[in-house]
């Protein structure tokens, strides 16, 4: 990122691929709008969307995702000059999510509602990346819930106990519930909201259950989230 020089820039993994046009619509749109950021869906290997949606290209805001009202994998287009000296941590990796939302705060942005990214998902397991750095997790969500927080609480509390509780989870599995502990308590006490007991109880599950119940979880959401995406857009995508 240090040596870009052109207007825009996108990044793509090298295990992915997109649309023939997918530059061209992405840069297209965000001329005609005078957007700081444009992003497209993406869809995996089973012909899932990987990023939430409403069935329409709208714009969006920060808040819509601080609140999950956008939440996934998308595929960005991004103006070099509204990102300025920003970069992303080297330290979390699978966060990029950190840097893009601070990015977000009073730029204009606009979601296009297309499939343009293809998002190699085989050979790739998230719980299987887990297991093996949960350390790398535990940092992503540490620092999620602390440097947005405020706004979490501000907005949507529930979006908070999501990721405190997620928190809770990899700490259980990296070794640092104490620091999580500390993280959890501290909001309990801020709010003395019920919902933040969650993740205090997350902290106490043994080990092989908490796994357990996570894998249980992910397959249940990815599903009903799978099936929701599907029907309300299965018009309005490209084919993969």
């Amino acid at each position: 990122m240090d040596y870009i020089s052109s207007d825009f820039f996108a990044i793509l993994d090298d295990d992915d691929w997109l649309e023939q046009n997918a530059i061209e619509e992405l840069v297209d749109t965000a001329l005609k709008g005078n957007y700081d950021f444009v992003f497209a869906n993406c869809i995996d290997d089973n012909g899932n969307f990987t990023g939430e949606h409403h069935g329409k290209t709208e714009d969006a805001t920060y808040r819509d995702f601080i609140c999950g009202y956008l939440d996934g994998e998308y595929f960005w287009l991004f103006k070099t000059s509204s990102v300025a000296n920003h970069r992303f941590d080297d330290k979390l990796i699978y966060g990029e999510h950190v840097m893009i939302w601070n990015l977000l705060k009073g730029k204009k942005a606009c979601y296009l509602h297309k499939a343009l990214r293809h998002y190699n998902t085989r050979g790739f397991r998230l719980t299987t990346a887990v297991q093996k750095n949960p350390e790398k997790f535990f940092d992503i969500w540490y620092e999620t819930c602390t440097v947005y927080e405020e706004h979490f609480l501000r907005w949507c509390p529930k979006k908070l106990q999501k990721y405190l509780t997620l928190l809770a989870y990899h700490a259980s599995l990296a070794g640092k519930k104490e620091k999580a502990q500390e993280l959890i308590s501290q909001v309990y006490r801020k709010t003395k909201n019920p919902i933040f007991l969650v993740p205090i109880i997350t902290l106490n599950i043994p080990h092989k259950l908490l796994v357990q119940l996570r894998l249980i979880y992910t397959n249940v959401h990815l599903g009903l989230r799978n099936v929701k995406l599907r029907v309300s857009g299965t018009n309005n995508r490209t084919n993969p």
